[in-house]
C-alpha cells in the first residue's frame, strides 16, 4: 500500500492542479513510458516497464524590472514488475529575478526537494534545501557572461554518514557568431563537506545486493571534504541549411581534497548519477559527445547523438561477490551511449497551449573492470507533454 507520506504528497500535488485562468500561471504536465531491458543498470539485467509522471505548476509576478516565481514540481517514478521501487520526487522553488539591459538578469532563490520511497527502500530517502544565485550578463552582441553559486544541504533518512553540504560555483562565456555558430566555455567548482566524522577505513554494511557499504579513506576522525573542478567546451552550428544543426562538446573532471564516501551494492534507478549509485565526486573523467538535429516535414524534429566517457574512480574494483580484485586495481569504466529522438509540437489553442509528442531510443554500453558495473542496456521511451 502507498505510505502516508506518498499519499499526502499526491493530495498536495492534486491541490495545485485546480484550473486557473490568470495569465501568470505556468503549468506543464508530462507522462512517459520506457521499455527497459536492464532497468537497474548492472551486470544482472532485469526487464521492466517504467513510467514517469511529471507536473510543474508555477505562478509568476512580473514588474518592469523585477519578477518573482513560486513553483511546485512533482515526479512520480513507477515500475511495473518492481513496484516496491516506486518513488516520488517533489520540489518547491521560490525565486526572484532582477531584469537588466540587453536581456540580462540576476536571480536568486531557495529550492526544497525530497525523495520519498516505499518503506522497503527508505534507504534512498533524503531531504535537501538549496540556495542559489545566478546571473546572465551580456557584454556585447557576441559575448555573454554566465555565473552562479549554490549551497545545498542534503540529509538522508537512514544514511547519516552521507549527510553533506555542497558548494557549487560556476562561470562561463557564450559567444554567438553572425554565422549562427555558438561557442560556450564553462567551468564549475564543486566542494562537498560531509557532516559526520568517521574513522579511517570505516566500513558500514547494510543488508542488500552485494552488501551496502560506505567506506571512507580520509584522515582518522576528521570530517571529509571532497572537491571537483569541471571544465567544458560546447560548440553548436548550423550545417547544410538552417534546418540542420550539429552540437559537439568535451568535458574534463579532476578531483581534489579527500576521497568521497563510497557506496557499493545499491541498484541504480532512473536518476543514477547521485551520491548513492554514481557520485560524480567519486571519479575523474574525460567526456565527449555529438548531436545532429534536423527539422523534417510538418515541423517534426529528429535528433541523433553519441556520448563517450572514460571514468577513473577512486574506489577499488570488486568482483561479483563484492570482494576486491586480487590486483587491487581501482575501478575504471568506459561509457558509451547512442541515442535517437523524434518529437513534434502542436499548438492546440489560441491561448498558447502546446502539446508535444516524443519518442526516444538509447543503447548503453558500460565496460568496467568492476564486474557489477559491466553491462549493456537498451531503453525505448514514448511520451507526451502538455504546456498551458
Amino acid at each position: 500500500m502507498i505510505s502516508e507520506r506518498i499519499l499526502f504528497t499526491i493530495i498536495l500535488l492534486a491541490g495545485f492542479c485546480r484550473p486557473v485562468l490568470a495569465a501568470e500561471w505556468q503549468t506543464k504536465a508530462s507522462v512517459s513510458g520506457s521499455i527497459e531491458d536492464n532497468v537497474f543498470r548492472n551486470s544482472s539485467p532485469e526487464k521492466d516497464l517504467m513510467s514517469e509522471v511529471d507536473l510543474h505548476v508555477g505562478y509568476a509576478w512580473d514588474w518592469e524590472k523585477w519578477s518573482v516565481l513560486a513553483s511546485y514540481e512533482g515526479k512520480y517514478i513507477s515500475f511495473m514488475d518492481h513496484a516496491d521501487r516506486n518513488y516520488l520526487l517533489p520540489q518547491i522553488t521560490l525565486a526572484a529575478q532582477r531584469n537588466l539591459e540587453k536581456k540580462g538578469w540576476v536571480s536568486s532563490g531557495l529550492r526544497a526537494r525530497t525523495r520519498i520511497d516505499r518503506d522497503s527502500y527508505g534507504l534512498y530517502d533524503y531531504h535537501e534545501v538549496v540556495g542559489f544565485v545566478d546571473a546572465k550578463l551580456p557584454m556585447n552582441d557576441h559575448l555573454t557572461l554566465l555565473a552562479g553559486y549554490s549551497l545545498s544541504n542534503r540529509r538522508y533518512a537512514e544514511l547519516e554518514e552521507l549527510d553533506n553540504l555542497e558548494h557549487q560555483l560556476y562561470w562561463g562565456l557564450q559567444m554567438p557568431l553572425e554565422s549562427g555558430t555558438n561557442i560556450g566555455v564553462y567551468s564549475e567548482l564543486g566542494y562537498k563537506q560531509y557532516l559526520s566524522p568517521l574513522d579511517k577505513g570505516t566500513t558500514i554494511v547494510r543488508q542488500g545486493s552485494r552488501g551496502r557499504k560506505i567506506v571512507t579513506t580520509d584522515a582518522n576522525s576528521e570530517f571529509t571534504n571532497v572537491g571537483q573542478w569541471v571544465n567544458s567546451l560546447n560548440l553548436s552550428t548550423p550545417v547544410i541549411d538552417d534546418k540542420t544543426g550539429i552540437r559537439v562538446y568535451a568535458k574534463y573532471r579532476i578531483n581534489f581534497g579527500d576521497s568521497n564516501l563510497l557506496v557499493s551494492g545499491l541498484s541504480a534507478d532512473h536518476y543514477s548519477e547521485n551520491d548513492l549509485f554514481d557520485d560524480r565526486y567519486g571519479y575523474e573523467s574525460r567526456e565527449f559527445g555529438a548531436m545532429v538535429s534536423r527539422t523534417l516535414l510538418y515541423a517534426v524534429t529528429a535528433r541523433v547523438g553519441y556520448d563517450y566517457a572514460i571514468k577513473d574512480y577512486t574506489e577499488t574494483a570488486l568482483d561479483l561477490l563484492g570482494n576486491p580484485l586480487l590486483t587491487g586495481s581501482e575501478r575504471s569504466d568506459n561509457f558509451r551511449r547512442m541515442w535517437a529522438r523524434i518529437e513534434k509540437t502542436v499548438l492546440i489553442s489560441g491561448k498558447g497551449t502546446q502539446l508535444r509528442l516524443y519518442g526516444e531510443y538509447q543503447k548503453i554500453w558500460n565496460g568496467s573492470n568492476d564486474a557489477f558495473h559491466h553491462y549493456n542496456a537498451v531503453s525505448t521511451t514514448a511520451g507526451v507533454e502538455l504546456v498551458f
